[in-house]
């Protein structure tokens, strides 16, 4: 397990509150009455105070002189009626009488000549985006990231179009009935309890929260590694009580494998589960299986390679397709994986995110995280992590098992939102709308000197640049990022793949137009560009060469015809 389970002492309860101030811009010279209930504000003439039986209004009038022209039309001042001032250079003034003629008052006044307008006073609410949770002053990483300012837009609930958002947590289980963690279990829509029927037809009898693979039943380990993963990703927030999640609406589907060390057929069932409930879910369109869009792996087997474990690998690559993101916890070793090993994070899946550990000072801890400018893509906090605790109660966390579940989380956060256009695209074209998901979260990272030379893209999770830009990138209807319907240009095969300049790529052609040739860096940056034509309408060899100039490294390779495309991972060693 890639982790150290370090859970301390219970941290005392501070809670803070970010104030949100709201103002009202009104044009000069005119005067607003306002009437509230109150009491303990000074009123009147005499600055006496508002006393239970009295309520107040405020009224907005055209100028000084309608003021002085209600004074003398309306015998306020005989009624009983006084006020005060808010602001001369506004004209506004507050009108304090009994509130059994409040609303008399109101009436009369609004009709009367000079006034634009007579209101009611409301209570303002403060507008808190820090959540109330007694845990959240001790959870550091949350705001470094962004986190609540990323909530004022995103909770991770649903898409804009009513898809309950599901991230699966493949561990040795969670506590599922902790109390920041219960209402945030996933529940099979499909499945109905203890019938002892497999109603979903997918293998899993009563499979209500999930599955425990090594004693393949319902009941799940509360689990010392994986219930702190799963409040990292969405525990309960705003309860006022224990921590607040990173998707603290998103449900987390409860995959536990073994309860310490894992056997890999185990991980593959459990990989395989949630293939099924996400391929079910798209080929139905939403009317079997379950949405998950992140499945987060934070365990891998140290000093191995993909070709030690190509099953494994094979699987993240049928997820990615599926639409769902690998979110994997590299090694806790400061290690250079690609020369020791590491799986699954060297497998490199088009869509797998790997993530290293960041410091409570925001740098790549020199003592624990694996790194690798080819295949650990960025930094998430990973040190004194306040999170669940099996015990059903709280503690520190670390290691990079704690990174990766704030991005398993942000991945959540993201799709849920508020475009249609994406979450109709989510079920249509998942794997190309998971690019997108990756992509933005590449892009949007913190840089920091410490990571830039030992990881793709050289920073550390920033959700709230992520949400900042979520509406414009998630949202675009690009061709480049976007694949048409119709026929499909395919790649079969290319070689030598790792390659030393010299490409040759079999693919099929759906027309005999030249065929674009592009070559995109980790974080979806375009590295090399080419067009090139063809000669046959079969399959066809290409060959080109690439640029020495371009850095070595892991790319993506597309060929695009006619608005159709294909892609492939090609490794350049110049």
């Amino acid at each position: 397990m890639k982790h150290s389970d370090n859970f301390s002492c219970f941290i005392p309860i501070y809670n803070k509150d970010l104030i949100f101030a709201r103002y009202i811009n009104i044009m000069k010279y005119s005067v607003l009455i306002v009437l509230f209930f109150s009491f303990s504000m000074a009123i009147g003439q005499s600055q006496g105070d508002l006393s239970p039986a009295e309520s107040s209004l405020i009224i907005q009038l055209k100028s000084q002189k309608a003021w002085d022209d209600l004074l003398a039309n309306t015998q306020l001042q005989k009624a009983g009626v006084t006020w005060k001032p808010i602001g001369k250079s506004f004209s506004l003034y507050e009108l304090f009488t009994h509130k059994d003629t409040v609303e008399e008052w109101k009436r009369r006044l609004s009709n009367a000549p000079g006034v634009l307008h007579v209101e009611h006073v409301g209570e303002v609410q403060l507008r808190n985006t820090e959540p109330n949770d007694e845990l959240y002053s001790e959870q550091w990483a949350l705001p470094l990231m962004g986190a609540p300012l990323a909530w004022n837009e995103l909770d991770g609930a649903r898409t804009a179009m009513g898809d309950e958002i599901v991230v699966a947590v493949l561990d040795n289980g969670f506590l599922v009935d902790h109390p920041d963690l219960e209402n945030q279990v996933w529940t099979n829509p499909h499945e109905i309890p203890n019938n002892g029927i497999d109603d979903d037809n997918n293998g899993f009898v009563d499979d209500v929260h999930g599955w425990e693979f090594l004693n393949d039943g319902p009941d799940h380990n509360a689990g010392s590694h994986g219930t702190p993963v799963a409040g990292i990703i969405g525990a309960s927030t705003n309860n006022t009580e224990g921590i607040a999640g990173m998707a603290y609406n998103t449900k987390l589907m409860p995959l536990t494998a073994a309860a310490n060390s894992i056997p890999t057929p185990e991980i593959y069932k459990a990989l395989n589960y949630a293939l099924d409930q996400r391929q079910k879910y798209n080929s139905s369109q939403g009317q079997e299986g379950s949405f998950v869009v992140a499945i987060n792996l934070s365990l891998g087997i140290d000093f191995v390679f993909p070709e030690n474990y190509p099953i494994w690998c094979n699987l993240l690559d049928s997820l990615g397709k599926a639409g769902v993101i690998p979110v994997v916890s590299t090694t806790n070793s400061p290690s250079l994986i690609d020369s020791v090993g590491d799986v699954p994070a060297l497998c490199g899946t088009d869509l797998q995110i790997t993530v290293t550990k960041t410091t409570r000072q925001d740098e790549k801890d020199i003592f624990e995280g694996g790194y690798s400018s080819n295949f650990v893509h960025l930094a998430a906090p990973g040190q004194l992590i306040q999170s669940t605790s099996s015990s059903g109660t709280y503690g520190l966390f670390g290691g990079t098992s704690a990174s990766a579940p704030f991005v398993s989380g942000a991945v959540a956060l993201l799709y849920s939102s508020p475009c249609v256009e994406f979450a109709e695209r989510a079920l249509s074209r998942p794997y190309e709308t998971a690019l997108q998901v990756k992509a933005l979260i590449l892009n949007t990272t913190k840089p920091l000197p410490s990571l830039e030379p030992i990881t793709i893209t050289g920073g550390r999770l920033d959700i709230f640049e992520a949400m900042k830009q979520a509406n414009v990138s998630l949202c675009q209807r690009d061709s480049n990022s976007i694949l048409q319907f119709g026929p499909s240009i395919r790649i079969n095969k290319v070689y030598p793949n790792p390659n030393m300049g010299s490409v040759q790529v079999r693919f099929t052609p759906i027309t005999l137009d030249p065929v674009e040739v592009r070559l995109y860096d980790m974080v979806g940056r375009l590295a090399w560009e080419d067009q090139l034509s063809i000669q046959v309408f079969e399959a066809e060899d290409l060959e080109f060469n690439l640029p020495r100039s371009l850095a070595s490294g892991t790319y993506i390779l597309e060929l695009s015809q006619e608005g159709s495309r294909d892609r492939t991972k090609i490794i350049y060693i110049p």
